[in-house]
């Protein structure tokens, strides 16, 4: 008797009665599960995009674009620079890649600022930083460009900046430029209209899809190469 209950206390396991789910238990888990699902879609899909179209201006001595947005947007930029009474607006982009009766403006930058002026901007408002080549990581590679920029210009007096960037493409050039900038200068950020779907509706264009899921994705990577 005294063996048998050593051998009890040496057991690792022991006997438990538990409840399982029958098929209708199952059934009734499944719905649940996908119930969840589609509601945090539903919520992702209202949520996603003014997530990504970031605003969060500073008071700034220089207002920032990104030398690609389109020009339809002109007077929106325009309005901002009245309404923050900037000192300058500082165009940035990389070279351009195709396009040769455009070869003359060489990059994004010099080509909007040539926009610009025509529309009645006074050269001394605009300046244009161009980064160069950039295969990957343009958005960065700009923010370097515009830090060695203020750099060697620090007379200008810009210790601030507002970036103006496109939609949802905003989220992610704050984070790249207050990372590039970190420093020299302190970056808010203004997210433009996006003239090519209805971000209120952006699932149902697929250019609103596209540049939706496109943003998020590389907003993820950002946060992941850039993570401490």
């Amino acid at each position: 008797m005294d063996s048998l209950r050593r051998i009890e206390k040496l057991r690792l396991a022991r006997k438990r009665e538990i409840y399982f789910p029958t098929r209708r238990g199952w059934l009734v888990c499944l719905i649940a599960f996908l119930a969840l699902i589609a509601g945090s879609l539903l919520v992702l899909r209202q949520t996603i995009v003014p997530f990504l179209a970031k605003t969060a201006p500073i008071p700034s001595e220089a207002l920032v674009l990104e030398g690609w947005v389109p020009d339809e947007l002109e007077p929106d930029v325009r309005a901002e620079f009245n309404r923050g009474k900037y000192a300058l607006l500082i165009l940035t982009g990389s070279d351009l890649t195709k396009g040769e009766p455009l070869v003359e403006f060489k990059n994004y930058a010099t080509m909007t600022r040539s926009v610009f002026l025509r529309r009645g901007w006074k050269e001394s408002q605009v300046i244009a930083v161009p980064c160069g080549r950039a295969v990957r990581d343009r958005t960065y590679t700009s923010a370097l460009a515009l830090k060695e920029w203020l750099i060697r210009h620090s007379e200008s007096g810009i210790h601030s900046i507002n970036v103006m960037s496109n939609g949802v493409h905003s989220r992610r050039t704050w984070l790249l430029y207050r990372k590039a900038l970190e420093g020299v200068a302190n970056v808010g950020v203004i997210a433009s209209r996006d003239i090519s779907f209805d971000p209120k509706h952006w699932w149902r264009s697929s250019d609103g899809v596209r540049a939706t899921i496109d943003e998020t994705v590389a907003y993820l990577y950002a946060r992941w190469i850039f993570s401490p």
